[in-house]
């Protein structure tokens, strides 16, 4: 799955918001399509009827497992990869998936990383739900 980075997610890099991303709270929220990623969205401030609701999903998301700094020398790209994320037994519409660091449990000092679009409303009916971001959670370089 191939994430949009979020263009206040430069800023809060710049700015050291994010502290070391292998270290930080960052966190996988589920949105359905009360939510629409938008270019002047930078914090996790995401309405909560907006949220993912129902079983294997708890509010603020789940940690983004196995973070890891990867160099791809052949094209001059730094990758943020990380573990597959698993809601058990998730019995929720998800549209969005959003990657943001959280901060003290305030969504509104939680900066935005990245989000990906499923494309359209997915319901899902009780069954574990896997998702891997395969290319990296981010990318920062030249495009493959």
């Amino acid at each position: 799955m191939i994430t949009a980075v979020y263009p206040a997610a430069f800023e809060h890099l710049f700015r050291g918001r994010y502290g070391d991303l292998l270290t930080a709270d960052v966190r996988l929220m589920l949105c359905d399509d009360w939510y629409t990623p938008a270019a002047t969205d930078a914090y996790a401030d995401i309405p909560g009827t907006a949220e993912a609701y129902g079983g294997g999903y708890t509010s603020g998301g789940a940690p983004i497992p196995g973070l890891t700094l990867a160099w791809d020398a052949s094209i001059g790209r730094e990758v943020l990869g990380c573990g597959t994320i698993v809601f058990p037994a998730a019995a929720f519409t998800v549209r969005y998936a959003i990657a943001y660091v959280a901060i003290g449990g305030d969504y509104m000092a939680s900066p935005l990383i990245c989000y990906a679009d499923l494309g359209q409303a997915v319901t899902l009916n009780n069954a574990d739900w896997p998702i891997a971001f395969p290319a990296g959670l981010l990318r920062l370089g030249p495009p493959a």
